[in-house]
């Protein structure tokens, strides 16, 4: 896998990467999580922080894909998937909307938006992620706990 980068490191205009996601979310532990799950399948993992860092990074990236939250602070994720999908630079990038919630109305807004699909972030899996990690490291024993705890 290639280290996740920062709105910073992505200066240099590229062609389109089908290689290239865009994780999107104020929140670090999610960030986390995320980039855990996509470790090691040969991506390039673009991170930012904001829907202000998405839309500076976006254009310049071309990433394939980008998983967005809804709800963040300043530009929130709705208007960031409308600015995406209208600018010819982003708009083939597949959006997948990021959300706790399981609300039918967030799920049509996207779509209307432009957005291509929609997933539930299961909370509670990521705040056992987060206190293995914080309290065992990702390669403890935790970790198999875990995952046979959700492999049903």
């Amino acid at each position: 896998m290639n280290s996740p980068n920062h709105a910073q490191d992505s200066e240099s205009p590229q062609g389109p990467g089908e290689n290239r996601i865009l994780l999107v979310d104020d929140n670090p532990i999610n960030l986390q999580v995320l980039s855990r799950s996509l470790a090691g399948q040969g991506l390039t993992l673009l991170i930012a922080r904001s829907g202000e860092e998405a839309l500076e990074i976006a254009p310049k990236a071309r990433p394939a894909l980008i998983l967005l939250d809804i709800n963040m602070p300043g530009i929130g994720g709705f208007e960031t998937c409308r600015r995406l999908k209208a600018d010819p630079a982003t708009s083939d990038a597949v959006v997948i909307f990021l959300s706790a919630r399981n609300d039918v109305e967030d799920k049509v807004r996207g779509l209307e938006l432009g957005a291509d699909g929609f997933f539930i972030i299961a909370p509670d899996r990521i705040s056992i992620a987060s206190r293995r990690d914080a309290t065992m490291g990702a390669e403890g024993p935790a970790c198999r706990i875990q995952s046979e705890s959700f492999a049903q």
